[in-house]
């Protein structure tokens, strides 16, 4: 049987990947462990505690991350995850009637290739990888996020969780928890974000957020309806949510405050990308 073991990385499509390496710098202070081309993408990786951010600027040549920033704009794109036993997954997923995609766009040429889903068949966009770079610094004996949680201004507590959006929480999700084998971490009618959410554990430390926006003032409507079952977020758990508003405002980004103990920073001062901060965590939701 496969098992999805951690988070590979979070994609995030940018304009400029000089600025926004910069914008995480100053944001994050992440370990910058590689900066690369390949097939028509500049990208740099950069881990943040026990979870890498990958800022990719896509080239004028024609590729699917070009097309999705013509389509979209800067935005979060897909979640990346490491997978043992690719093969068992991808017999799974045939016993399901999914196809996948390789990292070429056809069919995957073979155990060390990316694993795609396809962007219609679940909430969100993934990528499975069963390789390991050896540049990751989080496989270095001796790596810890301790850093950042005790000595970062943020105060970032554990890995992070993604959030993905949907019109139809209760028809969705069980697909995507069928596809990857994963249980129901939690489940809440009201988030202080503006959802009802069903948190899934693809992983250990994998966590998706499948949220059915309820509010329709919030930005989860307003991502739905212009981008459809997109990418929504990256929400970071936090030990002292002012302290982090201070180091965020002294980043010289504007936040937003949704509910007593959260905070998001707003999309135009994060490359398109939506970061939100919480002292809660959502089991607690």
């Amino acid at each position: 049987m496969f098992h999805i073991t951690d988070v590979f990385h979070i994609t995030h499509v940018v304009d400029d990947l000089d600025e926004s390496v910069a914008w995480y710098e100053r944001l994050f202070s992440p370990v910058v462990f590689q900066r690369s081309e390949m097939m028509g993408t500049h990208l740099a990786l950069l881990a943040i505690g026990d979870v890498v951010l990958m800022p990719l600027m896509p080239t004028e040549v024609p590729t699917a991350a070009a097309r999705f920033r013509a389509k979209f704009g800067t935005h979060l794109h897909s979640l990346a995850v490491h997978v043992e036993g690719p093969d068992e997954f991808m017999t799974h997923m045939d016993g399901l009637g999914y196809a996948l995609n390789g990292a070429r766009g056809g069919p995957v040429e073979g155990l060390r290739d990316e694993i795609w889903t396809k962007p219609r068949d679940f909430p969100g966009l993934y990528e499975l990888w069963a390789p390991r770079i050896e540049e990751d610094p989080r496989l270095v004996d001796g790596w810890s996020s301790r850093f950042w949680r005790d000595d970062h201004p943020l105060g970032l507590l554990g890995p992070a969780w993604v959030t993905v959006l949907t019109a139809n929480r209760a028809a969705r999700t069980p697909a995507l928890a069928d596809a990857f084998c994963a249980p129901v971490a939690h489940e809440t009618a009201s988030t202080p974000f503006g959802t009802a959410s069903t948190f899934l554990a693809l992983g250990p430390s994998v966590v998706v957020e499948v949220a059915e926006p309820t509010d329709p003032a919030a930005p989860p409507a307003a991502d739905l309806a212009a981008n459809g079952e997109i990418m929504h977020a990256v929400t970071f758990e936090v030990g002292d949510i002012e302290a982090a508003a201070r180091h965020l405002q002294a980043c010289g980004l504007r936040v937003e405050r949704p509910g007593p103990g959260h905070l998001v920073v707003d999309p135009d001062d994060a490359h398109g990308a939506r970061f939100r901060f919480t002292e809660t965590s959502f089991r607690d939701w």
